[in-house]
């Protein structure tokens, strides 16, 4: 009995690069920087979408390799790496690639939108790909890049008239990916990689990377003010990471259209203040005279609701003319955010009878 072993070869995909342009390549030799940058930027690239859409875990199996450079021209192969069985996945990568370069270069912004949404989900991975884009997009039209799935294809081409193009998609995912909360700095971490721990007004505990520039900074708002944080958050993030902080500025005072159960006829600014020795949350309106305290913030609201809630039953306990002219002013601050007569129905006043006084 004769065995046949069949052996199929699955060639793993392919990416061509190409780079021309007189100022940076001449005589047969081409300007390291950019031709490295080039490279750098591309697995940059491929990195990107990989992560985006099988997590980080896979990432290293999209690893190119220079395979070949071809003869008398800046001309490169990327191979990618890895075994047979992950050359669906690594095809699906290179073609996601190749259709952004293409809508790049078509300046099609419809085609690019569709592209990024149903193929990497989330604006956060969108804006760092076009932002690695953008770094190799030639500053001058004195060379371009190009590159292409296949060496029989027509090359697509990026020139420097696409950078405007590209930083404006850019912009725009990054408009989408920009987080803000707001809360108080528990926890600070000095060692590389620095980070915070954020405990925000969401309940939710944030881990946030320090880059150096704003350093000073958290570490003079570090348990003693309430702070806005703004930056680039994956949206479907497992675990909430801030890697990319764009801003911290301190924050006194928080607009709330509810307090509790009370809803409110217009937004009110409440003060938030920290107190480093108890660990509290400190909301109030001085004003109005209402406060509330608590280890969190949701417990301090729970606090400064019931506060507005006793403040609401003194009020319609007394008639006007019995109110002294501070407790008027009070009211009539009051009034700016609530009608007293939506609650007489449920907080009726509790009249006290004087005790008759027995003759002796």
């Amino acid at each position: 009995m004769t065995t046949i072993i069949l052996v199929i070869f699955v060639t793993p995909p392919r990416i061509w690069i190409r780079l021309d342009g007189r100022k940076i390549v001449k005589d047969h030799k081409v300007d390291a920087h950019t031709f490295g940058k080039l490279l750098i930027q591309i697995q940059k690239q491929v990195n990107i979408i990989a992560e985006a859409r099988y997590g980080k875990t896979i990432k290293p199996k999209f690893r190119l390799f220079l395979a070949e450079i071809q003869e008398g021209s800046v001309e490169a192969t990327l191979e990618f790496s890895g075994s047979p069985t992950l050359t669906e996945l690594q095809n699906w990568v290179a073609e996601t690639h190749h259709q952004v370069y293409q809508a790049i270069q078509e300046e099609d912004e419809k085609t690019l939108d569709k592209t990024i949404i149903e193929s990497l989900k989330d604006p956060l991975y969108g804006y760092r790909l076009l932002t690695s884009i953008e770094d190799v997009i030639p500053p001058t039209e004195n060379y371009f890049i190009g590159i292409s799935k296949d060496p029989s294809e027509k090359i697509i081409r990026l020139k420097s008239k696409q950078r405007e193009f590209v930083r404006k998609m850019k912009n725009k995912y990054q408009q989408k990916a920009t987080v803000e909360f707001i809360g108080i700095i528990t926890d600070l971490h000095g060692k590389d990689p620095r980070y915070f721990v954020i405990d925000t007004t969401t309940g939710e505990r944030i881990k946030v990377y320090i880059p150096p520039e704003l350093e000073p900074q958290i570490k003079e708002y570090y348990k003693t003010v309430p702070v806005k944080i703004k930056g680039l958050m994956a949206k479907k993030a497992r675990s909430r990471e801030m890697k990319e902080l764009k801003e911290v500025l301190p924050q006194k005072e928080i607009p709330l259209d509810k307090i509790g159960k009370f809803l409110l006829k217009e937004p009110i600014l409440i003060e938030m203040e920290y107190d480093m020795e108890g660990n509290l949350w400190i909301l109030k309106h001085k004003t109005l005279s209402i406060e509330g305290y608590g280890k969190t913030y949701k417990e301090a609201l729970k606090d400064l609701e019931d506060s507005l809630e006793g403040l609401i039953v003194g009020f319609l306990a007394f008639k006007d003319e019995q109110l002294a002219e501070s407790a008027k002013r009070i009211k009539k601050e009051l009034s700016k955010y609530l009608d007293l007569n939506d609650f007489s129905h449920k907080y009726k006043p509790v009249v006290v009878k004087p005790l008759p006084i027995k003759e002796g």
